[in-house]
């Protein structure tokens, strides 16, 4: 038989998704509220949500401009911010047929993902000044109360991010892969409450007049 060129591709998405799956188990372990394993898990997750994206739009450059032109078609858009590409990547993915909706629990999830994800991937610890009192106890000990801008501060990190809300990342993941693996021309993108059909343009008036 004659030999043929075939294009093959080795997804990285499925083995982050399974990822997520794995610490989502472990970010609760020693009934701790602040355990450090979420750190894992929300750098994971951010990096499943940029594979699953980068995989859609080399999809599609590969489908619109074939193997002459696509890796340098798909690289002008995968340069973009992982915001950039959430925002963008239905709008390629339908031939201008649909953009993201901004407003859907899937999108407001993702979007928080990558909040808290840049707070994990960024951190800066800055000191922080205070005003403490110090007291001594009967025993000799020294104890003080931890001002309140400051127990809102170490509250307001991603140690503090609710199981449930990790479990609302997973989820928003899982449907965000399932409409770009199983979905034929526009249809997965038209069933999920994360796409929304784009506007029509309004034409611009008729120069001549």
């Amino acid at each position: 038989m004659p030999r043929e060129i075939v294009d093959i591709t080795f997804s990285t998405s499925a083995g982050y998704l399974k990822s997520v799956d794995y610490l989502l188990d472990h970010i609760q372990d020693e009934d701790s509220s602040r355990n450090p394993n979420k750190y894992a898990f929300v750098l994971v997750a951010a990096s499943a949500l940029e594979s699953i994206l980068n995989n859609a739009v080399i999809y599609w450059a590969h489908h619109r401009f074939g193997r002459g032109d696509y890796k340098r078609m798909a690289s002008a858009f995968l340069s973009m911010s992982l915001r950039g590409k959430l925002d963008s990547f239905v709008f390629l993915a339908s031939d201008s047929e649909f953009i993201s909706n901004n407003e859907s629990a899937t999108y407001q999830q993702l979007s928080e993902l990558i909040r808290v994800r840049n707070e994990v991937a960024h951190a800066k610890d800055f000191p922080r000044e205070c005003e403490l009192e110090i007291e001594e106890t009967e025993e000799g000990h020294l104890s003080f109360e931890l001002p309140t801008k400051l127990r809102d501060a170490l509250n307001d990190t991603p140690l503090s991010v609710a199981y449930e809300q990790c479990c609302g990342y997973r989820a928003a993941l899982h449907h965000l892969h399932e409409i770009l693996t199983e979905f034929e021309g526009n249809e997965g993108l038209a069933q999920s409450e994360f796409c929304k059909r784009a506007a029509q343009p309004i034409n611009p008036p008729d120069a001549a007049r």
